[in-house]
Parts: structure tokens; C-alpha cells; sequence
């Protein structure tokens, strides 16, 4: 028999100045008087490994440790009171880990038990882990109801329950919304009918993924509940008469653990009228598809390892609703592919859409008719999803390169498509905004673009006119250094598209800049403004500039300044740079040194009058002529 190895309140103490110099794990027992030294130990944790029994006195004080693991796997027995007391780690606000071995720890969590004291607490801000109770009292859960406390951030987290009363499920039923919207009792292993009634009134997402079976009675009640969210991801299988009341569930119903469905489980099933997932069915019979197809709510299926086609062909005849809710099958890419080959974009369907649709709600369609493409291209909303599109025709591309968005951005998801004419190709590149293509065909349209855009500017002697401004979507934009001026029609768009910019504008090629544009560029709230090359500045354009919220606007190009221009100019309130003034008298001088400038740069001026200098040295902020020093 290996000699005792006892850990004393001395080799304790030891440990806390040294951790390296004691190895706690070899210590076979354990002094209470050490206990209660180790309780205050930093460590991270307390490796008691070795011990093969600890006293009630012992356990009350290993728990009051503050670190986050407790190893007491070496444990053979454990008195009801010391089994208590390490329950009460629990109760703690460190979330004391403890680890025991399996026959132990159910004993431990057995006592682990949420009170009313405790809840009491939660209320008052102490932080617990609900879910590392195995138990809530009737009490606790009655008040729960009776209390108009809010806390759990709206998630009722009760994880730990493996089991409750009747009572107990009645109390929680009754929470509602006023304890927020979410009870997860995953911990649950068996649910009886009793406990399901109660349950059923519960007005939020409920949570049971710990549940292994399911009875048709215990199913009929919860299907009776209002509609939130239902997941039961623990079921492996369900019985006909469980999938069918189920299938009367008006929320969101989740039963990922499915692997497969029985023919009439799915018939049943098929009758459910919102998000059905079953992201578990690794197997999809023919007949089974067959019936998922006359589901009408989203149906979730990314599991399926295969598709045939007749499946497939049963799936894309499920249908929208009257308020066109929109719903597709979220499998793999080449799944949806499949789908979607069946399915035909008409031109009801795109009359439809185009007055109450969503972006996302095209995504379902293999084909479009020419007169759909057309009546698309009139949608004011920003994004066309017709991702599952494999081919268009030279009309149908014609009609989309149309599509110009709510005015500011027009994007089209077209990223199925495997082949593409060179006439379709030609008319896409028409198209202002963004195009999503898979590569190959999204180098052919950029091109095409790209040599449109070119061909345009060419012609613009490099003002920047409505029709180029609206290349900003289309990635062919790279430079917009040689732009001189920007037409009154194009700064609305260019505004709109101020984020290519990533907040810093800056048109180092810009001579001239209309009142129109100079209040455009004034009405944006941050970033910075650089337009070095401007010489000449009207008063109506420096007045729109000054409103300009962001941190600075450089105004280099400028060689005289009027006062008007000036007198607003001082009212901009970040750093201003005018570093191309080379003179400055004194009343532009006073207006300048008189407003809300950040900072003022007048680095260009060499020389300057006595009355000048001193109107600017009245500027009590930064202000910088290092061309003045200088000299």
C-alpha cells in the first residue's frame, strides 16, 4: 500500500508563496486547515487530484476558491453534507468549475437547486449561471411570475434542469413577455404530457434540444403554442401522430436531429406553414421530396449529401404566398442549381415582385422570360438576386443592363450563370451599377465596361458628367485625379457614392467647383475635402464649403481670397489649408483669425503686413506660416 500523503496547512501555505514548489496533486489527503488556506490561492486552478476523500468543513472551503477549476477526480465517496456544500459553487459568482467523477458529480448537481434567495439575488445584480442548476424550486418558479423584475437580458437560460414538475412548467408558462422572449430548458431528457401543458403557454422561443422522444399528446400541446420558435433538435425520430400535430405549429419549427422521414411524417410535415428546419436529413426519397414540396414556409435542407432530380423537381414546385414571401431551399450551391433549373421566372411573377418584393426573393428561379427581364429592369429597389439564373438571353441582358437601382446603387447577383453571348455580354456592360458574375464572366463585362467608361471620358475633355458618375458602382472607376469639374447633374450621384471614397475626397485635378457642387460637398459630415488644384473661388462656393463637417479641407490651389470668401470660410470648423496664398491683407487676415478654424495653414505667404501679422496672431489656435519663418 503506497504511504499516506497529507497536505497540511504549512505545505498550504507553502504553496501560495511558491506554486512551483508544491505539486498538489501528489497529496493523498487533505487537512481542513489547509482547505481553508487554498481557498485563497490566485491560482488559476487546484489540482487535488490524488484525494480520495474530503471532509464536510473541507469542501465549504475549497468552493470559496476564486480561481475557475477545481480537480477533485480522485474522489471516492462524498458525505450528503460535503456534496452540499460543493454544490454551493453554484452560487457563486466565479463559476467555480469542480471536476468529479461521473457518479460523484450527478451527486454534487443533485443539490445544486435555484431558489427564491437566489433568484432574489439575480434581481439585485449578483451574476450567476442559471444553467448550472439541476433543479428550480416550485417557490422559485411561482416567483418568478409574481415579480415584475427584468434580467437574463431577455434569455431565460435553465439548462441544467434535467427535469421539472408539472407546477413548475405551469409557473414558467406564465412568464410571457414580460420575462423576455426566450426559455432554453435543453438540459430536459424526458418530457411528460403534464409538463408539455404547462409549457404550451409560454409566449416566446422555447428550447427542448435535450429531448430524445416526443409523445403525440406532449406534441399536440406544444403545437398549441403561440407562434415563436419550436426547436426539438434532439429527435432522432418521430412517430406519424407526433409529426402531425407538429405540423400544426404556426412558428418556426426545428427538428435538425432528423436524419431521414418516413413517407407519412413527411405528409404530415408538409402541411406546416413556416420555417421548418431540417438541416439534419442526410437522405431524401423521391416521395418524401415529394410531399416537402408542398410546403409552404422556408424549408431548410443544407444537410442533404445528394439530390436526384426527381426530388429536385418536387422541391421547385413549392410555392409564395399572396404577400409574396419569397422562399427557396438552403442547400448546397449545385442543390439550389438543381432546383432551380425547374423553376420558370415569369412575367407575372416579375409584375408581382416589382411592386411588393425583396431583394432576396428572386434567388429560387433557373429561367427567365424575355418580358420578366424587362419589367425587372424598372425595379427601384437596390439589388436584384437572380443568383440561380444559369443562362440569359441577348434580350433578357439587354432589359437588366437597364436596372438603375433607388438611384444611388444598383447591384444584380447574377453568379449562376455558366455561359454568356458576347451580345449579352455587350449589353451588361451597359450596366452602371454592380454586377456580381462568376470570374471568367466578369472579366468579359469588365472589359467591356471598362472601354465604355474610357470611350466617354475621352469625349468629356475630363468633366465629370452624369453619365460617368454613374461608373462608380461598376469597378472601373480607378483614378479621378484628371477630373478638372464636376457637372451640377452629376454631384447628387457622386454624393451618393461619397463611401468609394472611404470618406476622404480628394480630386487633386480639380479647377473649378460650381455654388451647386461646393453646397453638395458641404453637406457631407466627415472625412476630409482635398482640392489642391482649384485657383479661382466664387463667395456663393466658399460659403457651401464652410458648412463641410469633416476634419479638413484643403484649398492649396487658391491665390487670392476674397472677404467675403473669408468671412466664411472662418466658419468652418476644422483645419483649413490655404498654403497657395502667397499675401494676405488685413481684413482677410481678421476674418480668418476670427471664426471657428481648427487650424490654419499659410505656409505660401513670405511676406506680410505688420496690421496682418498681428489680425493673426490673434488666432488662438493652431496656425502654421512656416514660409514666414522661413524667411
Amino acid at each position: 500500500m503506497s504511504e499516506e500523503k497529507v497536505l497540511t496547512k504549512e505545505i498550504a501555505a507553502q504553496f501560495l508563496v511558491d506554486r512551483n514548489s508544491v505539486k498538489l496533486e501528489e497529496f493523498t489527503k487533505l487537512e481542513d486547515g489547509a482547505a481553508k488556506v487554498l481557498s485563497k490561492s490566485e491560482s488559476f486552478d487546484l489540482d487535488l487530484s490524488s484525494l480520495q476523500e474530503i471532509s464536510e468543513l473541507a469542501a465549504k472551503y475549497l468552493v470559496e476558491f476564486d480561481g475557475v477549476k477545481l480537480y477533485l477526480k480522485g474522489l471516492t465517496n462524498l458525505s450528503e453534507n460535503a456534496a452540499k456544500n460543493l454544490a454551493k459553487s453554484a452560487e457563486l459568482e466565479s463559476g467555480l468549475i469542480i471536476h468529479l467523477n461521473k457518479e460523484l458529480s450527478e451527486k454534487v448537481d443533485s443539490y445544486k437547486i435555484l431558489t427564491v434567495e437566489l433568484i432574489e439575488a439575480i434581481f439585485q445584480g449578483k451574476y450567476l449561471e442559471t444553467n448550472n442548476f439541476t433543479k428550480l424550486t416550485e417557490e422559485a418558479a411561482e416567483f418568478l411570475i409574481n415579480n415584475d423584475y427584468d434580467f437574463w437580458n431577455g434569455e431565460i437560460q435553465l439548462n441544467g434542469l434535467t427535469e421539472i414538475s408539472p407546477s413548475v412548467a405551469n409557473s414558467l408558462g406564465q412568464l410571457r413577455e414580460k420575462r423576455g422572449n426566450c426559455l432554453k430548458l435543453n438540459g430536459l431528457k424526458f418530457l411528460s404530457d403534464a409538463v408539455a401543458k404547462g409549457l404550451s403557454k409560454y409566449q416566446g422561443h422555447l428550447y427542448l434540444d435535450g429531448l430524445s422522444s416526443l409523445s403525440a399528446t406532449a406534441a399536440k400541446y406544444l403545437s398549441l403554442r403561440p407562434a415563436f420558435v419550436l426547436t426539438l433538435s434532439g429527435l432522432s425520430s418521430i412517430s406519424n401522430a407526433t409529426a402531425e400535430h407538429l405540423s400544426r405549429y404556426r412558428g418556426s419549427l426545428w427538428l435538425r436531429g432528423l436524419s431521414k422521414l418516413t413517407d407519412s411524417a413527411a405528409e404530415s410535415l408538409s402541411k406546416h406553414q413556416d420555417f421548418l428546419n431540417l438541416q439534419g436529413l442526410t437522405e431524401l426519397s423521391d416521395s418524401v421530396a415529394e410531399s416537402l414540396g408542398k410546403h409552404t414556409g422556408k424549408l431548410e435542407l443544407s444537410g442533404l449529401p445528394e439530390l436526384s432530380d426527381n426530388a429536385a423537381k418536387s422541391l421547385s414546385k413549392r410555392r409564395y404566398d399572396v404577400d409574396l414571401k419569397w422562399y427557396s431551399c438552403s442547400a448546397s450551391k449545385e442543390f439550389r442549381m438543381k432546383i432551380a433549373s425547374f423553376k420558370v421566372l415569369t412575367k407575372e411573377i416579375a409584375e408581382e415582385f416589382v411592386v411588393k418584393g425583396h431583394s432576396e426573393n428572386l434567388g429560387g428561379f433557373g429561367k427567365i422570360e424575355d418580358e420578366a427581364a424587362e419589367i425587372l429592369a424598372k425595379y427601384r429597389g437596390q439589388e436584384l438576386r437572380l443568383d440561380c439564373l444559369s443562362k440569359i438571353s441577348d434580350a433578357a441582358a439587354e432589359s437588366l443592363s437597364k436596372h438603375k437601382g433607388n438611384g444611388g446603387r444598383a447591384l444584380i447577383y447574377l453568379t449562376g450563370l455558366s455561359e454568356l453571348s458576347d451580345a449579352a455580354a455587350e449589353s451588361l456592360s451597359k450596366h452602371t451599377g454592380t454586377l456580381f458574375l462568376p470570374s471568367e464572366l466578369k472579366s468579359k463585362v469588365k472589359a467591356l465596361t471598362k472601354a465604355k467608361f474610357d470611350d466617354l471620358i475621352a469625349k468629356s475633355d475630363n468633366i465629370l458628367t452624369k453619365e460617368l458618375v454613374q461608373y462608380f458602382e461598376s469597378d472601373v472607376i480607378k483614378s479621378l485625379d484628371n477630373i478638372v469639374a464636376i457637372e451640377d447633374e452629376a454631384i447628387e450621384i457622386l454624393i451618393q457614392n461619397v463611401r468609394w471614397f472611404f470618406g476622404n475626397i480628394r480630386l487633386k485635378g480639380l479647377k473649378f467647383i460650381s455654388e451647386k457642387v461646393a453646397k453638395a460637398f458641404g453637406g457631407l459630415d466627415e472625412g476630409s475635402l482635398d482640392f489642391p488644384s482649384i485657383s479661382e473661388l466664387s463667395d456663393e462656393a466658399a460659403e457651401g464649403l464652410s458648412f463641410f463637417g469633416g476634419s479638413s479641407l484643403n484649398l492649396d490651389g487658391l491665390q487670392k481670397n476674397s472677404l467675403k470668401a473669408a468671412k466664411s470660410l472662418s466658419g468652418y470648423e476644422g483645419e483649413l489649408s490655404l498654403n497657395g496664398l502667397t499675401d494676405i491683407d488685413v481684413e482677410v487676415a481678421e476674418s480668418l483669425s476670427s471664426g471657428f478654424l481648427k487650424k490654419l495653414s499659410l505656409n505660401g505667404i513670405k511676406q506680410v503686413s505688420d496690421e496682418a501679422l498681428d489680425a493673426l496672431k490673434s488666432f488662438d489656435r493652431t496656425l502654421c506660416m512656416d514660409g514666414l519663418n522661413e524667411k
